[in-house]
């Protein structure tokens, strides 16, 4: 090929101007991973997403019941500690999750202060969803996770979708 005066040599997509010269002893690449000791939160939005779902929680609900949960026994105060970080500013959120079914006034004794406690089913809502995330495979029946039935949005499918992907790998790694 000759060139003329002036001119640069045009070079095409992927060609190089410079050779690149081989190393004596080529750094070979690491592909052992420590082992990861606990993994279950991988999964977290999945079984977020289904416990949500099936008892029709807000994520705001859902992360004060987790909160209470732990409590077991909580006086107002408390309730309103957690509650103002989740960004309710009203007060008339407790009167809204009891009229939900979601606590109970566990002491309205008069000179004691009130205590109030999750009902029985939000603890087992609480319970569910840590065993989910510690490895139980989350139904795939229509009657028990609404995320499966056929007329669920577009979204919810693809969460059904990757549910059922991950109910795979835990089997598979069983």
């Amino acid at each position: 090929m000759t060139r003329v005066a002036g001119r640069r040599k045009m070079y095409r997509k992927g060609e190089r101007k410079y050779t690149t010269q081989k190393l004596k002893n080529p750094i070979k690449p690491n592909y052992f991973f420590s082992e990861k000791s606990s993994t279950y939160l991988k999964y977290i939005r999945l079984v977020r997403k289904y416990i949500q779902k099936k008892y029709s929680l807000s994520i705001s609900e859902l992360e004060l019941i987790l909160y209470l949960y732990d409590e077991s026994v909580f006086d107002k105060k408390t309730f309103i500690d957690y509650s103002t970080i989740l960004g309710f500013t009203s007060l008339d959120w407790m009167k809204r999750l009891k009229d939900k079914g979601i606590i109970k006034k566990w002491r309205d004794e008069p000179g004691l202060k009130r205590l109030y406690t999750l009902e029985h089913k939000y603890k087992l809502v609480c319970n569910k969803l840590y065993k989910h995330l510690e490895g139980e495979p989350i139904p795939m029946n229509v009657n028990q996770n609404p995320l499966f039935r056929s007329n669920a949005s577009f979204s919810d499918k693809m969460y059904a979708r990757l549910i059922r992907q991950m109910n795979e790998k835990r089997e598979a790694m069983k």
